[in-house]
């Protein structure tokens, strides 16, 4: 499958499901996003009902997967100046400072499965991010993803 088709997928409104990396999930909620620091650089969010989340980057040609479980990260881990972070002895590069993002198009669900307008910072290390966010009610919404290739993901319907 290639990203193509997956933003067309979930663009369609249609019932899908798909499987990541041999395991079926059940789409909950997409939206598009956009950031303050980046405006012009959109990208998808599906989440899904077993907590996990499927990160579309368009313009990257990129996938990041989360199915770890979310945790909130302790901040003394973060450097004094912001530059990076440390978890379990890996130094995560700041990537993107203090940023700001925002729903641009809802395609389905109820964002209460999913994620809304937010204040972040990204961390990254190889094919790794740590997205250290707190959404508008003060719940702090840290994810760790990881990339994965189009051919992890298959349509099932």
């Amino acid at each position: 499958m290639d990203i193509q088709e997956l933003i067309n997928l979930i663009t369609n409104a249609e019932p899908f499901q798909l499987t990541i990396k041999g395991i079926d999930r059940q789409p909950a909620f997409a939206a598009s996003y956009t950031t303050e620091h980046y405006p012009d650089d959109e990208y998808i969010k599906l989440f899904f009902t077993d907590g996990t989340l499927l990160e579309i980057m368009p313009s990257a040609d990129e996938l990041f997967f989360c199915d770890d479980e979310r945790r909130e990260v302790d901040r003394s881990l973060i450097s004094d100046f912001d530059e990076y972070l440390n978890i379990d002895g890996t130094e995560f590069l700041a990537n993107d400072l203090n940023d700001r993002q925002f729903v641009k198009t809802i395609y389905f669900g109820d964002p209460k499965d999913g994620e809304t307008d937010c204040i972040f910072s990204d961390y990254g290390y190889a094919d790794e991010v740590w997205s250290l966010a707190i959404l508008p009610n003060g719940t702090i919404s840290d994810i760790h993803t990881k990339r994965i290739a189009p051919s992890d993901i298959k349509i099932k319907r």
